[in-house]
């Protein structure tokens, strides 16, 4: 039995102790869970009984397993079992998922579409739509309706409905009565393009009537509840045109848009003619002289142009070379004297008639060859032009193929820019005044197809049972393309104008030769036109296909389509 000197410290003793013997009773028959989410303040339930929310630091728990459920807005409920053991401290790290919900969307009246967060959901109200947990915005709207804008939480693995009221945003029509009936209608401070019976909230709006040959015409009309119905005609503007030249028996054609549809129109110059004012173009061309080009404004009070044509002093079937600014020389030419012929066959398809008589009244240069992989290649290189892999790996005096009516304008323009001279493609007439060579025949050497083979490369024996298609009655050496220059040039002095590869033109499709220029400029030509012309036939295409006269069209790149490229004097 302890004095009672000692007993003070006999408890105290037996207290720290039993506080030792619970301490370790905690560590070693306890366990202790740490649990943290993504994102945090998710509320944490233990076998049912609520313990706080994340993040929950040192919870203890008795050994064993435990049922834990995890719950957060919005985001799918973790419910799993954890095991803990005796003495251990476990961490839970848990990424919540997001999930997904049902939202059913009902607007008054029916048929609205719907945007959440941004994007339009095909079809319209009443809509069933499952998406991401979440705040999300909806946006709905209709014709004539107030567009409306409503946030809305999403719970995971939840049908929720929304529903809304669209209020009436008054409207009425217009239908604005124009002379001419082709005439443009605009609405300037609208966002809507004018269509007959246009609908537009009510006000007053700002109209303007135009087309080509005739004035403007701007008003200020108001848009009542109902039908709104606008009359207006629009006064044609003309003006006097006189054109002088030297020589003066040139040849002089105007370009203008027509007052009736704003189609070109292209005739023949007449002393005090008469033309719709705006931009008209004037041409002067004479045999052996150099044409002249002039684009002016014709205005009500008239103009007069004076065009003076110098003398072209040209050596026939001359060659040149272009130096090119980056270093070594362009393309080889041969010059093409100036000279008239009858353009297409009266026998051929309707795209070829009527035979028209067409003056090439200066003379030009073209190439000698096809454009080759190696000449390609060069201007790629020098521009960044992406090559097609069959260009990369061709053998440089093949003629270029799997290029566009743009990769071949594209080379032209470059050729210019590094030459100082004016490369392009050739027209129509141009090609077939070429390919001719003063021929009237189906061919430069005459009408008999089976002599094809000497003079260019065009599908023959080699390629009847690959084709299978109206075939030459021979062999030309080469079952594809060949390299540039390996058949005889023509009596101008041009080589493959015939078969090898079809070379483009400048022409958009195949415009009708009815009404078609006779001075060698192309029917139709505009810049990214779906069609484009291509002339001459190819290694692959049958005998008619080779013929002085056919006509193609292309929209897109090939093997058997390359370019030929002509150079101005």
């Amino acid at each position: 039995m302890p004095t009672r000197r000692h007993a003070g410290w006999w408890f105290a003793a037996m207290a720290m102790a039993a506080a030792a013997a619970y301490l370790a009773y905690q560590h070693l028959a306890t366990a202790r869970l740490d649990i943290v989410t993504v994102p945090e303040g998710a509320a944490v339930r233990i076998d049912g009984r609520w313990i706080g929310t994340t993040p929950i630091r040192r919870q203890v728990l008795a050994p064993g397993l435990h049922r834990l459920e995890v719950e957060h807005s919005h985001y799918r409920i973790i419910d799993r079992q954890v095991v803990l053991a005796a003495g251990e401290r476990t961490r839970l790290s848990l990424a919540l998922d997001p999930g997904t919900g049902t939202l059913v969307i009902y607007s008054n009246p029916r048929g609205a579409w719907v945007e959440v967060d941004g994007v339009r959901h095909p079809g319209q109200t009443p809509l069933l739509l499952t998406l991401p947990s979440g705040e999300r915005e909806v946006v709905l709207g209709m014709a004539e309706r107030r567009v409306a804008d409503r946030r809305v939480v999403v719970t995971a693995d939840q049908r929720q409905e929304l529903r809304v009221e669209l209020d009436m945003d008054p409207h009425g029509s217009l239908v604005v009565d124009v002379q001419p009936p082709q005439a443009t209608v605009a609405l300037p401070d609208a966002d809507v393009a004018y269509h007959p019976g246009v609908r537009l909230p009510i006000g007053e709006y700002l109209v303007r009537v135009s087309h080509p040959g005739y004035v403007t015409q701007t008003v200020r009309w108001q848009v009542r509840y109902g039908d709104n119905r606008y009359g207006l005609t629009l006064a044609p503007a003309f003006g006097v045109l006189t054109v002088t030249t030297d020589p003066a028996d040139a040849r002089v054609q105007v370009q203008y848009a027509a007052q009736a549809n704003g189609r070109t129109v292209r005739r023949r110059y007449e002393p005090g003619m008469r033309l719709p004012v705006g931009e008209v173009a004037v041409r002067a061309a004479a045999m052996g002289h150099r044409s002249q080009f002039k684009r002016l404004q014709l205005g009500e009070s008239g103009a007069t142009v004076r065009l003076a044509l110098p003398v072209m002093n040209v050596t026939p079937g001359s060659r040149m070379r272009d130096p090119l600014a980056s270093g070594g020389v362009g393309p080889e030419l041969v010059v093409v004297p100036p000279g008239e012929f009858d353009m297409g066959c009266a026998d051929g398809p309707p795209s070829e008639r009527p035979v028209r008589r067409v003056a090439l009244t200066e003379p030009f240069a073209v190439t000698v060859t096809e454009i080759t992989v190696a000449q390609y290649r060069r201007f790629a290189l020098a521009t960044g032009r992406e090559l097609d892999a069959h260009v990369a790996d061709a053998a440089d005096q093949l003629p270029v193929t799997h290029v566009t009516a743009a990769d071949a304008m594209a080379l032209a323009r470059w050729l210019s820019e590094q030459s100082g001279a004016r490369y392009r493609l050739l027209s129509e007439p141009e090609w077939e005044y070429v390919a001719r060579a003063g021929s009237r025949s189906a061919y430069f050497f005459g009408d008999d197809p089976q002599r094809l083979c000497r003079f260019g490369n065009v599908a023959d024996q080699a390629m009847r049972r690959r084709l299978g298609f109206d075939v030459a009655e021979c062999n030309d050496g080469f079952a594809g393309v060949a390299p540039v220059a390996s058949f005889p040039a023509n009596p101008m002095g041009v080589h493959d104008i015939l078969g090898n590869v079809a070379e483009w033109v400048l022409e958009c499709g195949i415009p009708e030769y009815a009404g078609a220029p006779d001075d060698g400029s192309p029917t139709l030509e505009v810049d990214g036109c779906p069609t484009r012309g291509v002339r001459g036939g190819s290694w692959d295409g049958s005998v008619a296909d080779a013929r002085s006269a056919k006509r193609n069209l292309a929209s897109s790149a090939s093997a058997s389509r390359g370019i030929r490229l002509l150079r101005e004097l």
